[in-house]
């Protein structure tokens, strides 16, 4: 009954997508509704063992500030990668702050303070994501094969059972790598880390989605 539930949910929001994605409209494409919520299960492959993890990413509070769009986040699937221990992972907390065709990752306080309330002067290193994605480089500093690149890709959306179009962010720092699948009017629908030195290896799929208000 859930996945059923979730099947026709994503359905309708991907429907609604295929209309406002033309325009690239920031708060269908990139969806940020107060109560939305993604969960992602997967696996943490170390070097003794495997564990299985989930994360859980969520809309505390979502302002719409006309010009701007702000919505303070807990939990990410690079929580994963960064703060698991023996299995464990501690939420992180951030905000999104998206204006004009920019989406920001604010995750100092002051900042985040100053995003929800529209005071925040964006910062070329909390630069997350620019609409519409375009294959190729993103506007980051890029040294050798490191740096931020996109691809476009076919999703695979398990709820669906079907494939939909989206995007790869690749994040390329010497001897680690990112893989961030990104599916317009669904957000993140994957996550993948790899640290080639550790061995360590983090891979997440979007379980649960919930569009939120």
């Amino acid at each position: 009954m859930t996945k059923n539930i979730l099947k026709v949910t994503i359905a309708a929001v991907l429907l609604l997508c295929s209309v406002s994605a033309k325009g690239w409209d920031t708060t269908n494409v990139f969806p940020l509704n107060n109560g939305a919520k993604w969960v992602y299960s997967g696996e943490w492959d170390g070097d003794t063992k495997i564990n299985a993890i989930s994360v859980e990413m969520k809309v505390l509070r979502f302002v719409n500030g006309g010009g701007y769009i702000a919505a303070h986040m807990s939990g990410h699937p690079k929580d994963a990668a960064s703060s698991i221990e023996g299995g464990k992972i501690t939420p992180s907390t951030y905000v999104y702050y998206v204006i004009g065709s920019e989406v920001y990752m604010v995750t100092k306080p002051y900042d985040m303070e100053a995003a929800m309330s529209g005071r925040y002067d964006p910062k070329p290193e909390d630069l997350f994501m620019e609409l519409p994605l375009m294959p190729g480089p993103i506007s980051k500093p890029i040294s050798g094969e490191n740096g931020w690149f996109v691809e476009a890709v076919k999703i695979n959306v398990p709820a669906l059972r079907d494939q939909i179009e989206g995007f790869s962010l690749i994040h390329k720092n010497d001897d680690k790598a990112e893989v961030i699948s990104f599916a317009p009017c669904v957000g993140i629908t994957s996550y993948q880390y790899i640290d080639y030195v550790s061995g360590d290896n983090v891979i997440l799929v979007l379980s649960e989605y919930k569009t939120g208000n």
